[in-house]
């Protein structure tokens, strides 16, 4: 037991008896829905790997963005390493409707390079409007519970007036 928390504090990963969504009860549940609105979904499709820095996988994540871009009113670029931990913010629980993984890795240092190069790329692209991405900096603090780190792109289809 405490060996593989050892190896898992080593390596990042936290165990899941600490996994702050999955440990929560039904009505836990419900009550935050009701006080901080609903979770973003969760459009499954399987997220993209190999070497970011490879054209291959550059290409297949680009045109899964400007896929979404073509439905979308607005997106934000981000990295996580649990899903549903990040859908589970109060920040991205109001106004935002979809989320999708189109990136996957188990190297932080690659998820969060690649992250900051796609808010770049988009911010300056002509869907510039419609990223609401702030700055383009490295993620600092990321929490995996399996080992991979996610690049997310959350969106909504409709308009919406809050911040």
């Amino acid at each position: 037991m405490y060996w593989s928390f050892y190896i898992c504090v080593m390596n990042n990963i936290k165990p899941l008896e600490l996994h702050k969504v999955k440990n929560r009860t039904e009505f836990e549940s419900f009550l935050r829905n009701i006080w901080k609105g609903a979770m973003p979904d969760l459009i499954i499709a399987e997220p993209e790997t190999g070497n970011y820095t490879h054209d291959k996988v550059k290409k297949k994540v680009h045109k899964r963005i400007n896929a979404i871009l073509k439905n979308a009113v607005r997106i934000k670029i981000g990295v996580t390493g649990d899903e549903l931990t990040r859908r589970d913010g109060s920040d991205y629980r109001n106004g935002w409707y979809n989320m999708e993984l189109v990136y996957k890795t188990k190297s932080k240092e690659a998820a969060k390079l690649f992250e900051v190069e796609l808010i770049t790329k988009y911010m300056k692209s002509r869907n510039k409007d419609k990223v609401a991405n702030k700055s383009a900096n490295l993620a600092s603090r990321i929490t995996t519970y399996d080992g991979y780190y996610l690049i997310y792109v959350v969106w909504n289809k409709t308009h919406w007036t809050g911040v």
